[in-house]
Order: structure tokens, then C-alpha cells, then sequence
């Protein structure tokens, strides 16, 4: 399996079995720098969770595209996802800033918007991942190419 075209490069296509070993190499990256960062530097945690959305884009997209699908399909959960992150890291940035009580309030509110948000969107992203990877890819060549290892593992 190649790595650095299976989580840096949307084009092309995957199949089931590639789909999901994509997405949990990065849930479990996630979570580990979640685990590890998230509370001692939540600034870089968010900007590792941000970065790791394009890998997370680049398996969906494959795997979209496998059903005959547009890519850019993948960029709704991801896209979601990196605003959640974006609220949440102007929130930590207006709590950590200290700079009066107005700018901590400001930070606590875009925290809290962000924690309803993530919810929202953490569903969005689970439908889209179980679409995805439940769904049969196309057995033929199609737009996007030919199907991944050959029409017996399509």
C-alpha cells in the first residue's frame, strides 16, 4: 500500500479495505495527539487536528470517487470539520489571552459554539465515513480511473 498517495493525494481510487485502514490511521493519530497535547498545548493539538484533514479529504475523495462519485463530496465533513477547529482554537486563544473579562467571555462562548458544532459535525463526518465505506465501488473503470487492484478486488 502506498502510504504518501493514499493520505496526500485525491486522486485516483481506493477500495473499501484501503478506505478504511486510511481513516483509522488518522482517528488514531487524532486521538493520540488529542490525548497527548490537548490539554498541555491545546494550540498545537488544533493545529495537528487541522492538518490532518486534508489526509482524512484525500482517502474520502479516493474512495467517493471508487463509487463514481465527485471528490469534492469529501470536502463537506472535512470542511466542517476544520471550521469546528478553527471556533475552537480562536476560543482557546481568547481564554488562554487573558486580556479582560470580555475577551475570556468571548473565548468561553466560542468554545461552548464549538462543542455544539463539533457534535453536529462529528455526525456529518460519521455518515459520510459510513457511506463511504459500506458502499460498493464501481467494478469497471470510470472517470477516475481504473478500479483499485483490478476488477476481482473492485
Amino acid at each position: 500500500m502506498d502510504f504518501m498517495n493514499l493520505f496526500l493525494s485525491p486522486k485516483g481510487r481506493i477500495g473499501q479495505q484501503q478506505f478504511w485502514i486510511g481513516i483509522a490511521v488518522i482517528f488514531v493519530v487524532g486521538l493520540v495527539v488529542g490525548m497527548v497535547l490537548g490539554q498541555t498545548m491545546p494550540l498545537i493539538s488544533g493545529l495537528v487536528s487541522i492538518a490532518l484533514a486534508y489526509p482524512g479529504y484525500c482517502v474520502m475523495a479516493k474512495r467517493f470517487q471508487d463509487m463514481g462519485k465527485s471528490g469534492m463530496l469529501a470536502a463537506i465533513p472535512y470542511g466542517i470539520f476544520v471550521l469546528v477547529n478553527i471556533l475552537a482554537l480562536l476560543g482557546t486563544m481568547g481564554i488562554m489571552g487573558g486580556g479582560g473579562d470580555a475577551m475570556t467571555a468571548g473565548g468561553a462562548g466560542a468554545l461552548a459554539g464549538a462543542g455544539i458544532f463539533a457534535i453536529i459535525g462529528f455526525v456529518i463526518w460519521l455518515v459520510f465515513v459510513i457511506w463511504a465505506g459500506v458502499s460498493k465501488g464501481d467494478p469497471a473503470p470510470n472517470a477516475y480511473g481504473p478500479p483499485p487492484g483490478g476488477a476481482a478486488t473492485a
